[in-house]
């Protein structure tokens, strides 16, 4: 029992030694910190690694602005001499050799040392690019480091910047392109004092989806009489406007071979010429199917009378008694599917002082707009035509433009739109 008394009291004595409770103590601290130099040895060996893998450039500036990090990819990327970027060295002397080497253009030395150093320590976050004697593009991202020091990061870009100016340039080439084919298309249409000379009191609204429009009007003028047409061909922009070139070509010609005054006719030739031309139906000619819708007026001015033919493009008739909407047929022109054999149907018109009359293209009808993307349709163009009655064409064509803009909204155009409004009256 005596003996068992006296070990627990050595215990006790010793649990309060301060000298053996400190040396404990420092032994655990020296444990821990050799466990946390090894640690921490570990996560920069592999931060090494990881760094040396690394496809960009990485170095790691501490608050003095020196190097507390680096791998060779940053190096490699920009040609450093040995000896000049090591840990423990500041950056200064490495902004100041790019400068004098040329790598930031052409600018005063001790200027851009200046505010690049300066940029350093307001540890700012931001993006420069440079280009390098040779001739490529790095881009260097700068980030500050909570607690002090920075990380920067580089990339060779001279791949995305040679293939961004290729794009440009293709682009702009692209851009000409169209900007010279809306120049040739412009020439085609119909001068705007061609038409105001015979028709006075008329409007036309062409708003392409596009830089080059895939409808046009026509306008074939002989005195007294005169043909006016508007045309819908397959498409918009570039193909729509090819088209509409090989459309204009046909039916200017067979109006000057024909004449103007049977337009049910016109659009029967214009079918069989079109289908030829495009080379419809004839195995390995044509991989696309291309046509148009059209519909065609003549008048005779003096004796008021108009006489209308339509594949797919009606007229609206605005006169004393109503509002009538003259269909086209459900025949299109050219395409592979357009029976060759289709006949088509004159009406013919008596004209009244204040009469109006009206084309359109299908744009119109289908662009969609309002709050529930609704497309504009036939019911809103004929309360627009009603509304317009006794109204010149002028304002009839800002009103309509003012509405069509309020409809559309944010909506994307979908179509070319483009309608034809018009009165025999002088103003």
């Amino acid at each position: 029992m005596g003996d068992e008394y006296g070990r627990v009291t050595a215990v006790r004595n010793a649990s309060q030694d301060p000298e053996l409770d400190q040396q404990q103590a420092n032994g655990r601290c020296l444990s821990l910190g050799i466990n946390g130099q090894l640690r921490c040895a570990e996560r920069a060996r592999l931060m090494e690694a990881a760094l040396a893998y690394m496809s960009d450039g990485v170095y790691i500036l501490d608050e003095n602005l020196k190097f507390s990090l680096c791998n060779d990819r940053y190096k490699e990327l920009l040609r450093m001499p040995a000896g000049l970027v090591a840990v423990g060295c500041p950056v200064e002397p490495v902004v100041r050799y790019l400068v004098r080497r040329g790598d930031y253009g052409k600018v005063d030395t001790e200027n851009f040392v200046r505010h690049r150093m300066q940029a350093y320590q307001d540890r700012v976050a931001f993006c420069l690019e440079i280009r390098t004697p040779e001739g490529r593009y790095i881009d260097f991202r700068q980030n500050p480091i909570h607690g002090g020091g920075l990380v920067v990061t580089c990339r060779d870009v001279t791949d995305r910047r040679s293939a961004e100016v290729a794009m440009r340039a293709a682009h702009q080439k692209m851009v000409e392109g169209l900007t010279y084919a809306q120049m040739i298309q412009n020439n085609v249409l119909p001068k705007r004092g061609q038409l105001s000379a015979r028709i006075p009191d008329h409007f036309v609204l062409w708003q392409p989806c596009d830089v080059v429009s895939g409808d046009f009007f026509f306008f074939h003028d002989e005195g007294r009489q005169f043909l006016l047409g508007l045309a819908d061909c397959t498409g918009h922009g570039v193909p729509g406007g090819f088209m509409t070139m090989t459309a204009h070509v046909v039916l200017s010609q067979l109006v000057s071979e024909v004449g103007p005054e049977d337009p049910a006719s016109l659009l029967m030739i214009a079918n069989r010429l079109l289908r030829a031309q495009l080379h419809q139906g004839m195995e390995g000619k044509s991989g696309v199917d291309n046509g148009l819708d059209l519909g065609l007026i003549y008048c005779d001015v003096k004796e008021r009378k108009l006489i209308y033919s339509g594949a797919r493009i009606g007229l609206v008739h605005a006169g004393r008694h109503g509002t009538v909407e003259l269909r086209g047929q459900r025949q299109s022109l050219g395409y592979r599917r357009s029976d060759l054999s289709a006949t088509f149907t004159n009406h013919e018109i008596e004209a009244a002082p204040g009469d109006a009359f009206y084309l359109t293209s299908d744009g119109l009808l289908d662009q969609v707009g309002g709050s529930a993307g609704m497309p504009f349709g036939r019911r809103r163009l004929l309360d627009f035509v009603d509304w317009g009655r006794g109204r010149p064409m002028a304002e009839q064509a800002k009103a309509l433009e003012h509405q069509l803009g309020i409809w559309q909204g944010d909506y994307p155009q979908r179509d070319d739109i483009t309608v034809i409004g018009f009165r025999l009256d002088r103003e």
